[in-house]
């Protein structure tokens, strides 16, 4: 699936206290295989996984995807994620935007450009790893509840937090 009518993304995470020790920097919650680059993507690093929702050293969301409609990576960033406490996360697409949302609330640093769908080279989704040059690179970091993928935009009211 391509998702160019849009999608949400849902998932519960839990961090663990020690996780900001920076070495499960960039672990993967939900990741698609398949390289950029094999999608025809050259913008950013062709090398990037095709959609990814990470984590960073500090523990910060980030959903980066190559859509349909860009040559680079479009990417969501949340804030840092709170350690030893269960937190709900979505990405959101309309069809034309992506947000993300922590705890229903809508983070800031959401990007502006048109966002069309998922760009996919045919590979697996995988949940708990986050692949790079079609390597799985860095598993998972902590707990992870419920994950679901619907193949419209929810709104907040929808969410399995609501």
């Amino acid at each position: 699936m391509t998702f160019t009518s849009g999608y949400t993304i849902e998932a519960f995470v839990k961090l663990p206290g020690d996780f900001a020790d920076g070495t499960h920097s960039w672990c993967g919650l939900f990741s698609r295989i398949g390289r950029g680059g094999d999608a025809g993507k050259t913008g950013d690093d062709p090398l990037e996984p095709v959609a990814t929702l990470n984590l960073s050293g500090g523990a910060e969301l980030q959903w980066a995807i190559f859509p349909l409609n860009q040559d680079g990576i479009a990417t969501n960033w949340g804030h840092e994620t709170e350690l030893e406490r269960w937190t709900h996360v979505a990405v959101v697409n309309d069809g034309r935007h992506s947000t993300m949302y922590v705890e229903g609330c809508r983070v800031v640093r959401n990007p502006w450009a048109e966002s069309i769908g998922i760009s996919t080279v045919g590979g697996p989704w995988v949940l708990g790893a986050y692949d790079y040059d079609r390597k799985v690179e860095q598993s998972y970091y902590g707990w992870l509840g419920a994950v679901r993928v619907v193949g419209r935009a929810l709104a907040v009211d929808e969410f399995m937090s609501a």
